[in-house]
């Protein structure tokens, strides 16, 4: 790697440093403010429209649910071997597969 990259690799990654730690700081602002609209608007009965700026709602706690994919997988192979073809190719056909884009993982000195 020349010097130059080196170089400006050093400068950027000081710089996204010094950023991360600016957003921090308004992020740390940001839940502040949050946490304070939700007391407010759970007081005045969880849903409250200020006009001319909007809505707010604190929506209740939910449940979501997911299955262990792998035992999943381990539970359709048993069945296809056992014979249980149409219900393990049901099963096989709720199965659902989302991509994640990579990524840039930065591990900044301490």
């Amino acid at each position: 790697m020349s010097n130059d990259m080196m170089t400006e690799l050093a400068t950027l990654m000081r710089d996204l440093g010094e950023i991360d730690s600016e957003v921090k700081a308004i992020e740390f602002s940001r839940d502040e403010k949050r946490e304070r609209i939700a007391e407010i608007v759970k007081a005045m009965g969880g849903k409250v429209e200020v006009a001319g700026i909007g809505v707010a709602q604190v929506t209740p706690d939910s449940e979501s649910h997911s299955y262990d994919t792998k035992a999943l997988d381990a539970m359709i192979q048993m069945m296809i071997e056992d014979g249980e073809l149409h219900t393990a190719k049901r099963i096989m056909t709720t199965k659902k597969t989302s991509k994640r884009k990579g990524s840039l993982r930065i591990t900044l000195a301490k």
